[in-house]
């Protein structure tokens, strides 16, 4: 798999200049494929995935947008990821909108509690794991006609995250909960197109767990039992959920 390469870097902004990986991503390529394809485009990922879940990760330092230290515990590390979007939020939010946020965040957190507990009693599911935090679509590079996995971009965004929050179902077969039109803030501006009808992201999500279960068990019992550890934290992170 191609990698990019750096041209520039900018200190002051932080911002990168890199090669242009070849290809279209997902977003693009995707619809244009055939049913065989799609297929191995989703066979494709759950192999990546599980091999770079298999990849030695710094255990129990989890690092993300903030850092957890060697001792952290799974609800130490949504503690920090709700004191880090409430410090974010302060410059931008009114007092109200401020409060209602701290007050939404305060209440997920309560909720998240019991089903930590139950994933703390299983030590696959809490080990450190790397992962590509920003898998979305257009992150991703297909095959334009086998539908292949050939390149990643934005790999600034890997990170060692506790198992059961590392692992992602393919993002153009099954979007994160801030994407879903179940719960689709009405005042984003934000697009969100589906490229697969939804009796097809269901077939494909099933053929997905069963070769991700197939590939390696504990990848499968982290991406079931995680489910709602990754949805909460991914509505953490968003920056609307003040009006959600």
């Amino acid at each position: 798999m191609p990698v990019l390469r750096i041209l520039a870097f900018d200190e002051t902004s932080g911002m990168l200049v890199t090669t242009l990986m070849p290809g279209p991503d997902a977003l693009h390529a995707y619809p244009h494929l055939n049913t065989s394809a799609k297929e191995h485009s989703v066979i494709s990922w759950a192999r990546l995935c599980v091999l770079m879940f298999r990849l030695p990760a710094p255990q129990r330092r989890f690092g993300h947008v903030f850092q957890i230290n060697e001792n952290a515990s799974l609800l130490s590390f949504f503690e920090r990821a709700v004191s880090a979007r409430q410090a974010r939020s302060a410059s931008v939010n009114n007092t109200e909108g401020q409060e209602l946020l701290c007050w939404r965040l305060a209440r997920l957190l309560d909720g998240l509690k019991p089903v930590i507990a139950l994933v703390e009693e299983t030590p696959h599911l809490m080990r450190s794991a790397l992962t590509h935090c920003d898998p979305r679509p257009n992150n991703v590079i297909l095959n334009a006609t086998s539908g292949d996995v050939v390149g990643i971009v934005d790999w600034e965004f890997n990170a060692a995250m506790p198992a059961c929050v590392s692992t992602v179902y393919p993002g153009w077969i099954r979007h994160s909960i801030i994407e879903s039109w179940l719960y689709h803030n009405p005042k984003s501006t934000f697009e969100i197109v589906y490229v697969e009808s939804r009796e097809n992201r269901n077939r494909l999500c099933d053929l997905y767990e069963k070769i991700v279960r197939e590939l390696d068990e504990e990848y499968y019992n982290c991406l079931i039992q995680g489910t709602r550890l990754r949805d909460a934290l991914a509505w953490i992170e968003a920056w609307n959920i003040a009006h959600s």
